[in-house]
């Protein structure tokens, strides 16, 4: 039999839209033999995942994404097969949650001041808000017509309220994976067009 997984989902425990027990229901009903979770800088999915992939027989790989930077570029590194209760990648987490917190907080202060007032609570359909929550916020409130609007003129990198935020290198990181035994994959490297970041990248050590 073949084997078919999905490697790079998201679930409402970061910025997806269906709970960690549904993409696991879906991941069986698109007959796939593996599936990964790979939550923006959580790993809180497997404890709701794994009861339901081991009901199901489903083969569940941990996995988490983190936010990085090399050369001033954004890198995002896939983690996986990871022990969950390494102290090393628990306390990455716990500061990219912090980070993350703390941009939200001043990302909300810059549209107040453009007269685009949210308070914390209309970010909070997510256990981790981010960035696509605050936009979906601001469609709501009816001061963009759409997500992607909220991004092109407000939220996007180098537009008025951007905010870069502590960042972490993907050295650090692949090092944190490593030591939590785990090993590291590039997301996503087609969208990347600094050709030379990326070669760089392809030098360094991630498994």
């Amino acid at each position: 039999m073949d084997f078919r997984a999905d490697l790079h989902c998201h679930s409402t425990c970061s910025d997806g839209t269906l709970t960690p027990q549904a993409l696991v229901a879906l991941a069986v009903e698109k007959r796939l033999t593996g599936l990964s979770i790979t939550d923006h800088d959580t790993i809180d999915a497997y404890a709701l995942a794994g009861p339901e992939a081991e009901k199901l027989n489903l083969s569940l790989l941990h996995g988490v994404e983190f936010s990085c930077s090399h050369l001033n570029t954004s890198v995002h590194v896939l983690a996986y097969a990871f022990s969950l209760t390494r102290p090393p990648l628990l306390e990455l987490c716990h500061a990219h949650i912090e980070r993350r917190e703390r941009r939200n907080a001043l990302v909300l202060e810059k549209l107040a001041e453009l007269g685009m007032p949210l308070e914390k609570e209309d970010i909070l359909g997510s256990n981790r808000p981010g960035r696509p929550h605050i936009a979906l916020a601001m469609v709501k409130k009816g001061y963009v017509e759409s997500i992607e609007q909220a991004f092109h003129k407000f939220l996007g990198d180098g537009k008025p309220c951007y905010v870069q935020g502590k960042t972490f290198s993907v050295e650090e990181t692949i090092e944190i994976i490593h030591a939590s035994g785990g090993f590291a994959v590039i997301a996503h490297p087609h969208l990347m067009k600094n050709q030379a970041v990326l070669l760089e990248l392809l030098k360094m050590k991630f498994v």
